[in-house]
């Protein structure tokens, strides 16, 4: 049986960062003409989040915040209309949290440097095992030709 703690709502000061790096993520990669069938997906999913969110506190804010602000055709319209709704769900949450207001701008630039550094990471990474994995290779060819 699991503990009850898991049926009264998850503190999303924990889970809450890792779902806006999430949520903002799959606004960021919608189509910039995303076709009928994906306006249609992207609806259910966003209008079923506030349904899913581990938190009764968060959930009823979101469900407030759709009602008010509508996923609408124009906002699925394309990518930077669906970044900048879900951009402006995420500062009306910051707002009732007391935290500071981040520009859009600002906001772009804070994923596109997070997503870069990932990348460059990932390659410095696949650099050094390479690296490795010549010197490896390097040794077996000197020891077997000597």
């Amino acid at each position: 049986m699991l503990p009850d703690i898991f049926n009264t709502g998850l503190n999303s000061n924990i889970w809450g960062p890792g779902a806006w790096i999430f949520l903002h993520s799959i606004s960021l990669t919608y189509p910039n003409n995303p076709t009928e069938n994906d306006k249609k997906m992207y609806k259910i999913f966003f209008d079923s989040l506030g349904y899913l969110l581990p938190c009764n506190e968060c959930s009823n804010h979101y469900n407030d915040y759709l009602l008010k602000n509508p996923l609408t055709y124009e906002v699925l319209h394309n990518k930077e209309t669906l970044t900048y709704w879900l951009y402006n769900l995420h500062n009306n949450v910051n707002h009732l949290l007391n935290k500071e207001k981040i520009e859009f701008n600002t906001f772009i630039e804070n994923y596109k440097d997070m997503y870069l550094k990932k990348n460059i990471y990932d390659q410095y990474i696949n650099i050094i095992l390479l690296g490795l994995i010549l010197i490896i290779i390097g040794i077996f060819i000197y020891k077997y030709k000597c």
